[in-house]
Formats: C-alpha cells, structure tokens, sequence
C-alpha cells in the first residue's frame, strides 16, 4: 500500500545514519500483514515523549487536527510529516504576487523531528471523501466487529498532496 519513500537529500541523509549505525539497511517487513515504513513528524519535546512512553492517543490531535479522527498520523512521504514541526513555516505570503528576495535562501526557520516508524496496516480503509466523518471512520477501526485495522486518507487524489495513513492503535 505505502509507496517506496522517494530518493533525495532526506532519504540519502537517512541511510547514512544507518550506515553509521552499523546497518545497511531497514530490517524487512511482513506484507502479508501490511507492514511498511511509514514517517511521522513532530517536535523535538514530543518526540522525546513518544521515545520514552510510545505513541499516546489521548494526546492526538493536539499538534494537528483528527481529519479521519483520533489516532496516529503517518505518511509515505518526507514532506507531508515535515508539516508537523516546530516553529513558522516560513515567511508569511503578503497579497498578490509575493516573492522571496533576492540572493541566498532564508536560513532554516523550522526544525522538525521524523521518526521512521514500523507501522502494522492490517486491513486498510481507503478513503478519498472531501469531508470525511471522523467519528464513522473511527467506529470501522475501533468497533467491537471492526473491519478494518487502519486508514488510508487520499488527500493525493482529491487535492493532489499527500495520502495519510492512520492507526487507531499505539502496538500497530
């Protein structure tokens, strides 16, 4: 389901800390649970609370908002999870034809922490409506006869950004 994360400075940056760790690469997945490696970006503090605890759903939405509801937000790609870092996103755009100025680019405004993670799918709900329903989605996750274990939010198709996967789940 996930797409391979494409090639760049990020991913380039990424394997060489693997490198350094002694790895040459990830450790492999089980597709037959739909297992992938997925991004999620946050702050330096949460990230450190998320090391140290695991991933707390009673503290989801409180950087972001819960689109497809109350869980964890991952991407397939480097620049969607880069969105949930501290600080501005950059110089504010003024009216009309705003451009930067001229010469070198602005030093770095943003920091952003991304965690690889090892993220368990299971049986993904697809869905590509322009105003989902939180709750609904939820229900098909978390029911008692849930029939699905994840999300799969397709913000690519409708507005051609990015696709979100979501767990309802901290051990998926």
């Amino acid at each position: 389901l996930a797409e391979q994360v494409p090639d760049g400075p990020a991913t380039h940056a990424f394997c060489e800390s693997l490198r350094r760790m002694g790895r040459s690469q990830l450790p492999q997945l089980d597709a037959q649970v739909a297992e992938c490696w997925l991004f999620h970006g946050t702050s330096f503090d949460a990230a450190a609370g998320i090391a140290e605890n695991d991933f707390r759903l009673d503290l989801t939405g409180s950087n972001a908002g819960t689109l497809y509801g109350k869980g964890i937000y991952l991407a397939e790609n480097v620049s969607k999870s880069d969105e949930y870092g501290e600080g501005p996103r950059g110089p504010k755009e003024e009216q009309g034809n705003w451009r930067p100025p001229p010469g070198p680019p602005p030093a770095l405004v943003r920091h952003s922490v991304l965690l690889v993670c090892r993220s368990l799918l299971g049986k993904v709900l697809y869905c590509d409506a322009e105003t989902p329903s939180p709750d609904a989605i939820q229900r098909s996750c978390l029911a008692k006869d849930a029939a699905y274990d994840s999300v799969l939010g397709d913000r690519r198709k409708i507005h051609g950004t990015f696709r979100e996967f979501v767990l309802y789940h901290d051990d998926q």
